[in-house]
């Protein structure tokens, strides 16, 4: 009870989220395009209230350790690492409810966004409770909200109609903005940083045409896995760690997963 009333703000916009997407994709409810995206941007405006409310609960803290200390932070940078990435995984949830036509997938798809934001929002709130750091495991809570967005974005491509190449080339421009978007927040972002994007981009293009003869599941499952051990290996380098061994996990995942796809 007591966790519930700490994050009765995360709740409630979590909650009125799940609702008015809940009401747009509602048989009984015909909008248009229009419409559509009108009424679902209405979230990012919900998103944007809780984002100014916690950020003038905890932009001031004091640090009692050796005398006061009064920290201070910056709106421009908590706006881009606390704001930007629940509003793109927002806005790329509302495109996929609107090109999913099952009811029920798209109400399962909006079950795991409610789960995963909620999450999200809750280690946002740590961060700033805890002197204004991103813990690592909130660091692996955006990797996992960043590899979903990849993920739903590869499917509203192939929805859009955008196939084969076409749709290679898509997949290497969105992965490009996501690692970008890791390497601004880790705060890594150099000439070694650039040149990882590169290297990975080159990597996903291979493995995306490879795969581009296969059906829309394996293509998009295939991607959507390099792009997760891409994710994986750069949070273990970014950590600090070197050995091969540290490496040995995501790279085990994804062969299982691989070898389960194709026995598909």
């Amino acid at each position: 009870m007591k966790f519930f009333k700490k994050y009765i703000r995360e709740l409630t916009v979590v909650f009125f989220l799940f609702l008015l997407l809940g009401f747009l994709i509602t048989p009984f409810f015909i909008v248009t395009i229009k419409n559509y995206f009108i009424i679902g941007s209405l979230g990012l405006l919900l998103l944007f209230s809780w984002f100014i409310a916690i950020y003038f609960l905890y932009a001031n803290k004091k640090v009692k350790r050796h005398g006061e200390v009064l920290i201070r932070v910056r709106f421009t940078e908590k706006l881009f690492n606390f704001f930007i990435l629940p509003s793109l995984f927002y806005v790329v949830v509302v495109f996929t409810t609107f090109f999913v036509k099952s009811f029920y997938l798209n109400f399962s798809i909006l079950v795991s966004f409610a789960f995963i934001l909620f999450v999200l929002l809750v280690h946002i709130r740590a961060s700033y409770e805890k002197v204004h750091y991103v813990s690592s495991v909130t660091k692996i809570v955006y990797d996992a909200v960043l590899i979903m967005i990849f993920f739903l974005s590869m499917f509203v491509v192939t929805s859009l109609g955008f196939l084969d190449l076409e749709m290679t080339y898509f997949s290497a421009i969105i992965a490009a903005v996501l690692l970008l978007y890791k390497l601004i927040i880790d705060k890594q972002l150099c000439r070694n940083g650039i040149i990882l994007i590169f290297i990975s981009i080159v990597f996903l293009f291979v493995v995306s045409y490879t795969v581009m003869g296969f059906n829309l599941f394996v293509i998009t499952a295939v991607t959507t896995l390099s792009f997760y051990l891409v994710v994986s290996v750069w949070t273990i380098r970014l950590a600090g760690y070197t050995k091969w061994g540290d490496y040995f996990n995501p790279i085990i995942y994804t062969i299982m997963a691989l070898i389960l796809i194709f026995s598909l």
